[in-house]
């Protein structure tokens, strides 16, 4: 029980400082979305346009997947299927300095149980997020598991033995965000995973305007309460 709780611990110190580093989640401020006729963009100089894929302003090219810092906040690539914008983040920004800390459910080993991965043959999903927009998406697999006297069957994206889910369950709305994320470890060939609820974390939306995160597919929303995971995000004054 002391290496679980500790593993948590550790966990919850990772994710502050992702949260609340200072280019942290918390620090976005903006999120443009460009065409190839350049535009003026608030709080930032110049005009700002895409030219083969890169972002390009008056004296500064940000390629894809890059990064730049300009006058004190980052400014980083994005893009979504063949859209593409311009994100910034500011250390000063009050969705970063009012940030108390994150709201989370005590530690429970009944919320930690084994599962069993799948993989998927040439699968794809249609993911909505939270701005509308649908992205199909391809589908590593599925893991099986039961949790709350339910069984259930999460689809999971991601490469690798860590896959992703994002996921919804009858705390959200009371409780807890409106869906969250998890990250779910497979070990070994046989498929056998760890589907840890305790480590359901908030999506980046929760923490500031401007994120565009994926909604759980109806296959993900589960019909139990899972009180476990983090809660909320908690401001100060």
């Amino acid at each position: 029980m002391s290496e679980f709780s500790d593993g948590w611990n550790r966990w919850r110190q990772q994710r502050w400082s992702a949260v609340d580093g200072e280019f942290g989640i918390a620090a976005l401020v903006a999120t443009h979305w460009l065409s190839t006729t350049p535009q003026a963009l608030p709080g930032l100089p110049g005009e700002w346009h895409v030219e083969r894929g890169d972002i390009v302003a008056d004296d500064l090219t940000i390629e894809a997947g890059g990064e730049a810092l300009l006058g004190g906040v980052l400014l980083k690539h994005m893009q979504r299927d063949d859209q593409i914008a311009l994100r910034v983040f500011d250390p000063d920004s009050p969705g970063r300095t009012s940030l108390d800390r994150i709201d989370v459910f005590p530690l429970d080993a009944e919320w930690k149980t084994h599962g069993v991965f799948t993989p998927a043959v040439d699968e794809s999903v249609g993911i909505e997020a939270i701005d509308g927009y649908v992205q199909d998406t391809a589908v590593a697999g599925h893991v099986r598991f039961e949790i709350g006297g339910e069984s259930a069957s999460f689809v999971v994206t991601g490469e690798g033995p860590e896959k992703f889910a994002t996921f919804g369950d009858a705390t959200n709305g009371v409780d807890t965000y409106g869906f969250r994320f998890l990250r779910i470890r497979v070990e070994g060939d046989d498929g056998a995973a760890i589907v840890d609820f305790n480590r359901a974390y908030l999506p980046n939306c929760a923490f500031a305007d401007g994120y565009v995160c994926p909604l759980p597919p109806a296959s993900n929303r589960l019909h139990v309460r899972v009180p476990a995971g983090e809660r909320a995000v908690v401001r100060g004054d």
